[in-house]
C-alpha cells in the first residue's frame, strides 16, 4: 500500500533517540498515531491516515507499531491505543502539544485544524 509523501511508517526496533531525530528535523507539526495490527479502533484510524494527509499536507504523520517500537511508545507512556499525539520539534526534545486516546475522528481533525 502506498502512502502519501508525508506519512512514514516507523520501521521496527527504531530506537527513541532516531525517533527524537526525526521529530526533531520536521518544521512543522507531527502527529503520532501509536497502534497495534490486532485493534480494531487502530485499524480504522490507520485507514483514516492517508485522507488525513492529503488534507493536512504540511503535518507530517508518523504511524508507530507499539509491539515493534516498544520503547518509542513506552516513551510516550502509551498505554491504551489508539493513541494520537501531535508533538512540534522542541529546545532538543520533541514538545508534545495534544494527546488523544482512543479513536475520535472529529477531535482529530479539530485539533489538527487549531494547531496547523
Amino acid at each position: 500500500m502506498s502512502h502519501p509523501e508525508n506519512v512514514l511508517v516507523l520501521p521496527a526496533n527504531t530506537q527513541p533517540a532516531a525517533f527524537k531525530d526525526l521529530v526533531q528535523a520536521e518544521a512543522g507539526l507531527v502527529l503520532v498515531d501509536f497502534f497495534a495490527t490486532w485493534c480494531p479502533p487502530c485499524q480504522r484510524l490507520v485507514a483514516e491516515i492517508p485522507n488525513l494527509a492529503g488534507e493536512y499536507p504540511k503535518v507530517k504523520f508518523i504511524k508507530v507499531n507499539v509491539e515493534e517500537n516498544e520503547a518509542v511508545a513506552s516513551q510516550f507512556n502509551v498505554s491504551s491505543i489508539p493513541h494520537v499525539s501531535f508533538l512540534k520539534a522542541g529546545d532538543g526534545q520533541p514538545q508534545v502539544l495534544e494527546t488523544i486516546v482512543g479513536f475520535n475522528l472529529a477531535k482529530i481533525k479539530q485539533t489538527l485544524q487549531s494547531l496547523s
